[in-house]
């Protein structure tokens, strides 16, 4: 009963520590696709931007301009100046790493099945799976600086840049 409860502490900790690790977006709930629809879907990356003074701006990424940052908030189309971002973060699409969560938390609390074999499996379950979450949670994520611009475009609603000859109102929000 004791080797019981020390399995489920120890399995409790390690799952804490694990989340820790998991990258987050701030994106609305359902608002990501799976990773499948990401590579046909209309729609850019979610976006979120920390800029100079304080200032804090996220959204669906439009598109870049050779010194502009057009990003579609709750407050409509917002243009930013490349030179006022500090750092930016995209999530490309939903990593779904809450399922490997639960197999890692299933696959640790069946090890109290193996006796004095827990020893071992309980070990090998925790590392696999939490190293298999954080990696999987990082896949739908880039960054600037880490990558320039140029790279990240490619996840913008418009990688090649607003269309010439069109006004802002052409645009359409993301339904979910």
């Amino acid at each position: 009963m004791l080797i019981k409860k020390i399995l489920i502490l120890i399995v409790l900790i390690s799952f804490n520590f694990s989340f820790n690790g998991c990258a987050t977006s701030s994106a609305p709930t359902n608002w990501l696709p799976d990773a499948e629809v990401a590579q046909v879907e209309a729609y850019g990356a979610w976006i979120e931007i920390n800029l100079t003074q304080e200032r804090y701006e996220e959204g669906e990424f439009i598109a870049i301009s050779k010194d502009s940052i057009f990003v579609f908030s709750e407050l409509g189309l917002q243009s930013i100046s490349k030179q006022e971002v500090l750092k930016a973060k995209l999530t490309t699409f939903d990593s779904n790493h809450s399922e490997l969560v639960s197999w890692t938390l299933l696959g640790s609390l069946s090890t109290a099945s193996h006796g004095i074999g827990l020893i071992l499996s309980l070990p090998v379950w925790l590392i696999a799976g939490i190293t298999s979450t954080a990696s999987q949670s990082h896949n739908a994520s880039e960054s600037f600086p880490s990558q320039e611009w140029e790279e990240l475009t490619k996840f913008a609603r418009y990688p090649a840049g607003l269309p010439n000859g069109k006004g802002f109102k052409h645009l359409i929000k993301q339904k979910k």
